[in-house]
């Protein structure tokens, strides 16, 4: 099977390329809004690939990128290959401070898809040698300096690779043909390391992310992006500092106001690995309009939500107040079986809502789901009774599949 050609496909998104920068022309891009939008990361690299390509010591000298620890910015170095071509040789990786044995199979990643565009990586795959600090709890590597070089791409990269990073080429497995000239990597491939530096940062965020902010106990409702992949759950409990209750609410919640549940609802700031992409289909949240089916949007990414009283907010609570809503506002007749959508609702019945009626409906609710025989559930206090010292341990995800079958049960 011959290599498949220079990569066609826009760098920024899935669209056919029609440009190439007149710099460096080793990217393509689908329009001038594209390019410019990759400028910030590609101006890194674009005039230093200009002056290293001429630079080739011999043929058997292939290129890398390099992210020193102690220099400002990234570069392309010459490297030679072991027999194989399947990393690079000793001398060259201590030449750029980096050990050969730690780049063993446990100390890389081989980069075969980039995660953000769902897309497969041409001509070869990019390998990406890890800092084993990488692991570590944010407050347990202190001691270690942030990796220079990666503080103009985001200084949270940074703060977390604290040691020397590298990227360099590895055939793909299909590959029948093997070309040397396939494995020298281009300004392309440092798009692609960036963006996989990010999706393994943002991984790290969602373990570490709230070790040090224990002080208001909130949700997050995730947009499709962060669901499907960063792999996080479409409802979850999060700590948020306590400075959000100090902050106006981006989003009304008309039902909580009525309930005398009064929210905060803000936009979750984009992870690094969504920076510098404009993937709208991504960014969408299906389930936000139940929140506010008076100005109903999906355009809103993530969302943290939490009581402006600081009180602990549960996931349970927060897909209750959507089921509730759908219960209470859906017009008469229509049937729970089928999805239900802000447009489906009738506002003129937002009068049948009080904070009565929706501890009855909850008690019901309740009931139902400790007599459930398909699975144990978690049952959680009525956000009106909940302590401020209750933490859930349930899995998150058991929370989504009840709100989607609340309104089949009223």
């Amino acid at each position: 099977m011959a290599n498949p050609p220079v990569q066609p496909l826009c760098a920024m998104c899935n669209h056919h390329s029609t440009k190439m920068c007149s710099g460096c022309k080793s990217i393509r891009y689908c329009s001038k809004a594209c390019q410019r939008t990759d400028w910030a990361i590609h101006k890194l690299v674009c005039k230093d690939y200009q002056e290293f390509l001429p630079t080739r010591p011999s043929p058997d000298h292939h290129s890398v990128i390099s992210f020193p620890i102690n220099e400002g910015q990234p570069r392309f170095a010459w490297v030679r290959y072991i027999e194989g071509y399947s990393r690079p040789h000793p001398e060259d990786l201590s030449r750029l401070g980096l050990e050969a044995v730690k780049l063993g199979s446990d100390g890389h990643v081989e980069v075969g898809l980039n995660e953000l565009l769902d897309r497969h990586i041409q001509p070869h795959h990019v390998n990406l040698s890890i800092p084993e600090v990488v692991n570590l709890c944010p407050c347990c590597n202190r001691d270690l300096a942030p990796n220079q070089s990666l503080v103009k791409v985001d200084h949270e990269l940074a703060d977390t690779y604290r040691g020397p990073v590298l990227a360099w080429a590895t055939y793909c497995k299909e590959d029948r043909v093997r070309k040397p000239s396939d494995i020298d990597l281009t300004p392309m491939d440092f798009r692609h390391a960036v963006d996989q530096l990010r999706y393994i940062y943002s991984t790290i965020e969602v373990q570490f992310g709230a070790a040090h902010l224990h002080k208001v106990t909130a949700v997050r409702m995730n947009c499709e992006g962060d669901q499907y992949v960063m792999g996080r759950p479409p409802i979850e409990h999060v700590h948020e500092a306590a400075s959000m209750l100090q902050k106006t609410t981006q989003i009304s919640a008309p039902v909580a106001d009525i309930l005398g549940l009064p929210l905060i609802i803000l936009k979750a700031p984009a992870a690094p690995v969504w920076r510098d992409r404009h993937l709208h289909a991504r960014m969408q949240n299906l389930e936000a309009p139940m929140l506010n089916p008076v100005q109903p949007s999906t355009d809103t990414g993530s969302l943290i939500i939490c009581r402006k009283d600081g009180k602990p907010l549960h996931p349970d609570h927060v897909t209750a107040l959507m089921a509730y809503t759908i219960a209470k506002l859906a017009a008469p007749g229509h049937s729970g079986n089928c999805f239900t959508t802000a447009d489906m609702l009738r506002l003129d019945l937002m009068d049948q809502v009080s904070q009565e009626d929706f501890q009855r409906w909850y008690k019901e609710r309740q009931e139902q789901r400790r007599h459930c025989s398909i699975r144990q559930h978690e049952i959680v206090p009525s956000p009106f009774d909940i302590s401020d010292d209750f933490m859930t341990s349930a899995d998150q995800t058991d929370y989504w599949t009840d709100y989607e079958t609340d309104d089949e049960e009223d």
